[in-house]
């Protein structure tokens, strides 16, 4: 593998990367892919919205929490875009 220097989509306010970046930046997507499909088995696990008063989780071993699904996804996602930031490096926001 070769260190040169090869350029990004051009994106206004984006660098060149170096092949070994582009490739740990590959290599990150697809862990995020895998990460993907894991939360979406949990969110098929979500139980069905109930009636007010009525708990929906009467079954712990069947159901999942959909907020901190949500929280999860959210924060996993904002993990990921962070690494991806962190080699890209964009200029300004």
């Amino acid at each position: 593998m070769t260190n040169e220097t090869i350029p990004v989509t051009p994106v206004t306010g984006y660098r060149s990367v170096t092949r070994e970046q582009l490739e740990l930046v590959e290599e990150g997507k697809k862990l995020a892919l895998e990460v993907g499909v894991y939360i979406e088995k949990l969110e098929r696990l979500r139980p069905e919205r109930s009636a007010p008063g009525e708990t929906p989780l009467d079954d712990p071993d069947k159901n999942t929490e959909g907020r901190w699904v949500a929280i999860g996804k959210t924060q996993l996602q904002q993990g990921f875009m962070a690494l991806f930031r962190s080699v890209f490096r964009p200029e300004g926001f």
